[in-house]
């Protein structure tokens, strides 16, 4: 029986899936419960700046880790690593899950007492949700290099696009779900009970990778890097941080961007003069795979400007609500899950320019159509436009992945899976700060001749109405055209992701 599920690798592609569906559902479930989080632990409006911190923290710790855990899973067992990731994974959730908890009278003595007292006082605190957030993150963001990894180790060159589009399918599928599931939870339980959930579904998967995942050694016999990975994190998480701030101020993102460049900076001489870097330098050495990664890191900026400006118009121009906005984008979100397989089942026939090039031209021209949207927008014009994105990014998805791994060693197809995976991220962290800082600009820039209606002391109710009206209609139309811009900002970087796809061709 032992040797039935050793052999059986769709078992070992879903349990790897079922592990990346958690951690990437995580990366968002804590959205729809955070008002609640807040209200148990007594804060208020104004700490809502320190409370996002559960959300950003968990970012931060979920990219920095990539890079470093894809290069472990070179140097160790594959399976023990992602083993060890899941592990952290619960931990950190069983630390969530203890917030605020009530230890009663535990500890036999006046210092035992005490001791317990302190570490109840300190878990009632949002730095506690934010520690243990974090500590779930490094274990969560781990799993998805390390899983594109082993199945690069247990399907051939011509049978991994598939599996690796279910990968992409299953953190997709996460993150979409991510809010919805946290409100479900919280509405039948309580919002703890999203992270005690974590444990039996952890040790399931826990199981099934131990009996399903090969037992494979290194391919690589070298010294852990651990200055490289220091370095490597302090800047992944300055950088991060940096384009955080730019929104706010931009003298402080020049400072955390200063701080993060002189750590990448110093990995790099260091590395020159090593043969065992945490990140291998010479795997940028390889044309097609710094051509991935920039794809990678141009998808995720559009990405996520899509995803960020659907909801908003939803909730402004067209007069909706969170629900409507959530409705919107989920015709999109819901799209890019089987077309992800799609995408795999197309990178196993065919060229990678051949299907990959028309898909972002198409995904381009959506965009464009997009930006015409106004307040009189309705379907079927909408869900078509907003199907074919999800297609779009959805194929997408595993041919990105393809060109990566197979432009690499097998020696280091695990730093290979860190290395693109991240750069996904940081597209979309930039993405985000970008659109964030440049949309209040502009849209004070496009309301800046628009003045708020005073009501005149000679002035009849029905003119005051007319101008009231009117100024309405100008801040609608500002906003209109303010979000017409994202999309046609999101098309663009479609466009200019064609450029490095001809570098890219399917190696046999």
């Amino acid at each position: 029986m032992y040797q039935t599920f050793r052999k059986n690798r769709a078992l070992a592609l879903l349990s790897l899936s079922l592990g990346i569906f958690f951690a990437a559902d995580d990366q968002t479930v804590v959205v729809t419960v955070l008002p609640e989080i807040m209200k148990d632990l007594s804060l208020n409006v104004t700490d809502i700046d320190k409370a996002a911190w559960t959300i950003t923290g968990y970012l931060l710790g979920y990219v920095t880790i990539m890079p470093i855990s894809g290069r472990l899973s070179d140097m160790f067992n594959r399976r023990n690593i992602y083993l060890i990731a899941i592990t952290l994974f619960m931990v950190g959730s069983i630390g969530t899950g203890i917030t605020n908890l009530n230890f009663g009278q535990i500890g036999s003595s006046d210092n035992e007492s005490v001791i317990v007292s302190n570490f109840a006082h300190w878990t009632g605190t949002i730095e506690w949700v934010i520690a243990t957030r974090i500590f779930q993150a490094i274990g969560a963001g781990a799993l998805i290099p390390i899983s594109i990894a082993i199945v690069g180790d247990i399907f051939s060159a011509d049978d991994r696009g598939i599996p690796y589009g279910i990968i992409g399918a299953s953190a997709e599928i996460g993150a979409v779900v991510g809010p919805i599931w946290g409100a479900v939870i919280d509405s039948v339980w309580h919002w703890k009970a999203i992270f005690w959930l974590n444990v039996p579904i952890g040790l399931i998967i826990v199981v099934f990778v131990y009996l399903t995942v090969p037992n494979k050694t290194s391919l690589l016999k070298e010294k852990l890097d651990l200055t490289g990975a220091i370095l490597v994190s302090i800047g992944i998480i300055s950088i991060t941080y940096a384009f955080s701030k730019i929104s706010n101020s931009n003298i402080m993102f020049l400072v955390w961007a200063l701080i993060g460049t002189i750590p990448f900076l110093l990995f790099y001489f260091k590395s020159k003069k090593i043969k065992h870097s945490i990140i291998p330098l010479e795997i940028f050495k390889n044309r097609a795979f710094v051509a991935a990664n920039l794809i990678h890191f141009l998808y995720g900026t559009s990405l996520i400007i899509v995803m960020v400006t659907i909801p908003l118009m939803a909730n402004t121009v067209l007069s909706g609500d969170s629900l409507k906005g959530g409705l919107m984008l989920t015709r999109l979100t819901i799209a890019i899950v089987p077309s992800a397989i799609l995408g795999g089942y197309l990178s196993t026939k065919y060229e990678l320019r051949f299907f990959c090039i028309p898909s972002l031209l198409v995904g381009a021209f959506s965009l464009f159509l997009m930006s015409r949207w106004d307040s009189s927008i309705s379907d079927p014009n909408m869900s078509v436009l907003l199907i074919t994105c999800g297609i779009v990014f959805g194929i997408l998805i595993a041919p990105i992945t393809v060109a990566a791994i197979d432009n690499s060693r097998k020696e280091l197809r695990g730093s290979a899976a860190g290395i693109i995976t991240a750069s996904r991220f940081l597209g979309m962290t930039m993405g985000i700060a970008g659109l964030s800082a440049w949309g209040a600009g502009r849209f004070q820039n496009l309301a800046s001749g628009i003045s708020l209606p005073i009501p005149l002391s000679d002035e009849n109710s029905t003119n005051f109405l007319q101008r009231t009206q009117s100024f309405e209609q100008e801040l609608l139309s500002a906003g209109t055209e303010l979000f017409s811009n994202f999309f046609l900002i999101a098309a663009a970087v479609c466009i200019l992701a064609i450029f490095p796809f001809l570098f890219i061709k399917k190696k046999n």
